[in-house]
């Protein structure tokens, strides 16, 4: 009998949860005051404490519980370890604007709401470490008749109004410039374990 196992699998949630967006929390966050990113490829707000903000209180209350649930109910964390928001920013992507190919540091879970993803939208792309994760490495040239998640290097993931993604901090991720021009609102937000964590003799304690 053949048995496939995926062993090691990059762990991606995805989930429409519009029923927790607001059309006051969408004008919020279009009124925030936006700066250009270090790269001159996008604008986000100045404000990158998002989550200690009142007016957004019940969207973090939400994305709290979005991210136990990925992390406890999916990939089987532990219940007593508690997840916090680290830092919130709100994107602002228009005309040629881009995400280069990134990750983020100092962070477990990170993460994107899609608060106003106009028709043209730009999907977000996951890259894979093709030293780590891919099956045959970098060494062979190979071409594939068929592209699926065994042997993809790159994946397009299509966006829209109140799509929430997380994934793990250290997953490299892009965006290309939207198709029309558009402006694309996004929260993004990276939450880290807090409390202490241990194995075997060796001990950590993390608090915000």
């Amino acid at each position: 009998m053949i048995e496939v196992i995926p062993l090691f699998p990059t762990v991606i949630y995805k989930n429409d949860i519009s029923n927790n967006i607001t059309e006051e929390c969408v004008n919020n966050a279009k009124q925030e005051d936006y700066i250009r990113t270090t790269p001159d490829n996008g604008w986000i707000s100045q404000n990158q404490n998002i989550h200690k903000e009142s007016k957004y209180a019940d969207l973090f209350a939400a994305l709290d519980y979005h991210v136990d649930f990925y992390c406890k109910d999916i990939l089987k964390i532990k219940n007593d370890i508690r997840l916090e928001c680290l830092n919130s920013w709100f994107v602002m992507n228009s005309g040629a604007d881009f995400t280069q190919d990134h990750f983020h540091a100092t962070s477990m879970v990170s993460g994107v709401l899609y608060l106003d993803a106009p028709e043209g939208s730009s999907p977000l792309s996951f890259h894979c470490d093709l030293y780590k994760n891919h099956g045959f490495g970098t060494f062979f040239p190979l071409e594939y008749e068929e592209m699926n998640s065994f042997n993809a290097t790159t994946y397009h993931m299509d966006v829209d109004d109140g799509i929430l993604v997380l994934f793990p901090s250290n997953l490299r991720h892009s965006v290309k410039p939207n198709r029309n021009d558009v402006n694309r609102y996004a929260l993004a937000f990276n939450y880290i374990p807090t409390g202490e964590m241990s194995v075997g003799a060796n001990k950590i304690k993390l608090s915000i």
